[in-house]
Order: C-alpha cells, then sequence, then structure tokens
C-alpha cells in the first residue's frame, strides 16, 4: 500500500511539476515575442550621391524668410506700385511712388525761396566785383 501511496503521490507531483514547468516556459516565450516586438530592425547604409529621375509633386504652404511692415514716412495718394505680393525686393529699391499735393507745395516754395536768394547773390556779387572798395565783406 505504502508503494501505492509513493507511486501516487509521484504521480501526482510528476503532473504538477510539467504544469509548473509549461506555464513558466510559457512566460519566457510570451516576454521574448514582447521583447522581439519591441526592437525594430533597422539596415544602416553609408549616404550615396544620386541624381532623381522621376519629378516629385509635393503641395504644400511655403513660409516667407522675413516679413516686414511698410509704412510711409509721408501721407499722400499713390501714384504707381513698383512690386507685386511675392516679388524679390533689395534694399534700396523703390517699391511705390507716392504723391503728395502738401510735400509738392513746400518744395515750390523752397526752391523759389533758393532762386531768390541766388538772385540776391549774383546781384551782391556782381556790386562787389565792380566795386570792391564800396563793399565790406
Amino acid at each position: 500500500m505504502k508503494t501505492l501511496i509513493n507511486i501516487k503521490s509521484i504521480a501526482v507531483l510528476a503532473v504538477l511539476l510539467s504544469i509548473l514547468i509549461s506555464c513558466n516556459n510559457q512566460e519566457k516565450e510570451t516576454e521574448k515575442t514582447a521583447t522581439n516586438d519591441k526592437i525594430q530592425k533597422v539596415e544602416v547604409v553609408k549616404p550615396k550621391q544620386r541624381s532623381f529621375t522621376a519629378e516629385v509633386m509635393i503641395t504644400g504652404t511655403a513660409r516667407p524668410n522675413q516679413i516686414v511692415k511698410l509704412y510711409a514716412m509721408e501721407g499722400g495718394m499713390l501714384m504707381q506700385m513698383r512690386k507685386d505680393i511675392g516679388d524679390k525686393v533689395r534694399q534700396g529699391e523703390n517699391i511705390a511712388v507716392l504723391e503728395n499735393p502738401e510735400l509738392q507745395q513746400q518744395q515750390l516754395k523752397w526752391q523759389a525761396e533758393t532762386n531768390a536768394k541766388k538772385a540776391n547773390y549774383e546781384r551782391l556779387n556782381k556790386v562787389y566785383e565792380k566795386t570792391p572798395a564800396l563793399t565790406n565783406i
């Protein structure tokens, strides 16, 4: 009877041991597949210069290199636009022509004053040339 109990207990222990071993193996296999799924295989190559044979059409939005707000230093009416949106512009180029009647009047006034002073200078210069002893400079 003792041998029968020993055989039964050995059989039960063998079954339990095989169940434990099989459960343990499944956990290791799932861990291996999980780590294999996480690792991505990447092929590393050195860069080579090649030319493209096909055209690539891409739609998108191009952002400008620099955005500048322009303000006229003087008011007036816009007479001529020399550049349009998207045109390349260099520093110092005229973009637009403004007409300001107030500035034109001021320019005419200054020009008249300059002409009057120039005429006075020429008159005094002629007097000096004719009679240098009478004029004091």
